[in-house]
């Protein structure tokens, strides 16, 4: 009798440190997961924080690299103390390298695209409404406050776009570089890489915001233009006469 008094205390309390045990380890992952969402949180407002910066930085780094790229072809075959070899192996270094600045800028592009694309269609709508108060509501000092914002936000937009440009202008610079560089009288093996080099460099690094349009210059001009057929828009409408009556 004692001994199954015995062995059910014990049962108890396996059960007991079990559940202890169980209770322990949930507490150990919950404390864990805390960890993880307060860590996810973090790193998302760092990132927004750091969303307008990040384009500009990507587009500058990619500029940096094809301008260096560039100097170096235009050195191919220039040093009478390298061989052949040494010339090819040049090239193709030189090809390598033109291909880590293209997976760099294809590993960057979704989010630059995503990014942009949202940066892009918030300037316009706040240009929009923007431009609704400044004809509407806006007295001598409100209307110059807003002239101002709206000079600021198309500023925003402006950098990345001019680098975007620029970078397939280099694109074009590195293919020119490398058509005019001294690859006459080159072995067969040089001048078939360099024709695949200069093939691949035809094709320039561009970006689309969102998949809808090219990210260029001409993108300021267009969300000024929205901006404006916005406010026409609802000018016409005659959305803001119910709030004067």
């Amino acid at each position: 009798m004692a001994c199954g008094q015995g062995q059910g205390y014990v049962g108890r309390d396996e059960r007991a440190i079990g559940d202890i045990r169980r209770a322990s380890e949930s507490s150990s992952i919950g404390r864990h997961l805390q960890l993880h969402n307060t860590s996810i949180s973090i790193f998302a407002v760092h990132a927004f924080m750091a969303s307008d910066s990040m384009p500009l930085i990507f587009g500058l780094t990619v500029r940096s690299y094809t301008q260096w790229l560039t100097e170096r072809v235009e050195r191919l075959r220039i040093n009478p103390k390298r061989n052949e070899d040494e010339n090819y192996q040049e090239l193709v270094q030189c090809i390598k390298d033109h291909q880590l600045i293209v997976e760099y800028s294809e590993n960057m592009r979704p989010l630059i695209s995503i990014a942009l694309f949202v940066q892009y269609t918030t300037a316009s709508l706040v240009m929009a409404s923007s431009l609704v108060h400044l004809v509407t509501f806006a007295d001598m000092v409100s209307g110059v406050t807003t002239t101002i914002y709206m000079i600021s936000c198309m500023f925003q937009t402006f950098p990345i776009s001019y680098i975007c440009e620029q970078i397939v202008e280099d694109c074009e610079l590195l293919s020119r570089a490398i058509f005019h560089s001294n690859w006459i009288g080159a072995p067969t093996a040089y001048t078939s890489a360099l024709k695949y080099f200069i093939h691949r460099t035809q094709q320039p690094i561009q970006f689309i915001a969102g998949g809808v349009f090219l990210i260029c210059l001409n993108v300021n001009i267009q969300v000024a233009k929205f901006a404006f057929s916005l406010t026409t828009f609802v000018q016409q409408m005659s959305v803001f006469e119910n709030f004067d009556r």
